[in-house]
């Protein structure tokens, strides 16, 4: 068993592949929806404020695996908050094992772990907007914007949330050139590796045990930054025993006692270990 990270540039098929590869291996697929409804059903109270509306819910109409700009322009004035939040979901997905994570920044997140196998679909430009142009009817010069527009869009958003390069193939275990095989071969390639990588690293326990704990740190992390949006220094380490260690330069000890007890408050959080660091602004006013 193992967990797959895929991500595609527009015009690459990475839908269809995706469902042929789940399909061969048996797994089961996690995009833009699953995350939307995780995001929606467990984090409301993160999220308070923000409307989950048909509005938002007609982006997940496209056939890009990103989040649209709607929710993340929605998202943006919380960014390193989302992006532990996005990094807990990816951890916790990854702990189910048998997974293909379309997007989403999961080739990134879940890099140093032995589990995962990391593809990416590429194709020249010229390739992709033949694709869309056919795909969608689209003029020529058409084509061309909405290609060059989403490739601006996922590379931004990748940017923004990791300071990472999506384009970075020092990310990706296995690079695919779409414009030589068919959706079956790329679908063959990718379940052959898998079951290489299987044999070679299985899942253990304690792999499974270890993705728990990530996915408690960077939930912790997401709430302790919104609701101190401007600590510096915040590290969040959780043990696969629920015990959670904060460091950090927080302002006073009421501040540090109330981050402590919001963090206790959380489910799965069995125990604290607070080593924030009361740090004490000079004061300059004339005496």
């Amino acid at each position: 068993m193992a967990v797959i990270t895929l991500s595609w540039q527009l015009g690459c098929l990475g839908e269809h592949v995706a469902e042929e590869a789940a399909r061969q291996l048996d797994y089961k697929l996690v995009g833009k929806k699953e995350f939307y409804r995780m995001i929606a059903g467990q984090y409301a109270q993160f999220f308070k404020g923000v409307k989950f509306d048909e509005t938002l819910d007609r982006t997940f109409e496209t056939t890009t695996e990103e989040f649209q700009p709607a929710l993340f322009d929605r998202l943006r004035r919380r960014h390193a908050a989302y992006a532990n939040l996005l990094s807990s979901l990816i951890y916790e997905i990854a702990g189910q094992d048998k997974t293909i994570i379309k997007g989403h920044g999961g080739q990134i997140v879940l890099t140093k772990q032995p589990h995962t196998l990391h593809v990416r679909l590429t194709g020249s430009f010229d390739y992709r907007v033949t694709e869309i142009q056919q795909q969608r009817v689209l003029s020529r010069a058409a084509a061309e914007e909405l290609v060059s527009e989403d490739d601006f869009e996922r590379l931004g958003l990748i940017r923004y949330l990791f300071q990472r390069e999506t384009t970075n193939v020092a990310w990706y275990d296995l690079i695919i050139d779409v414009e030589r095989l068919d959706v079956q071969a790329m679908a063959d390639i990718i379940a052959g590796a898998v079951q290489s990588l299987e044999s070679r690293y299985p899942t253990t326990q304690a792999h499974l045990e270890s993705m728990a704990a990530l996915a408690l740190g960077s939930r912790v992390k997401t709430i302790v930054q919104k609701g101190w949006p401007n600590m510096a220094g915040l590290d969040v380490v959780a043990s696969t025993t629920g015990i959670v260690t904060l460091s950090g330069n927080v302002a006073g000890k009421k501040e540090k006692e109330n981050i402590e007890q919001q963090v206790q408050s959380l489910p799965d959080v069995h125990d604290v270990v607070n080593n924030m660091t009361i740090v004490t602004r000079p004061d300059y006013s004339m005496k």
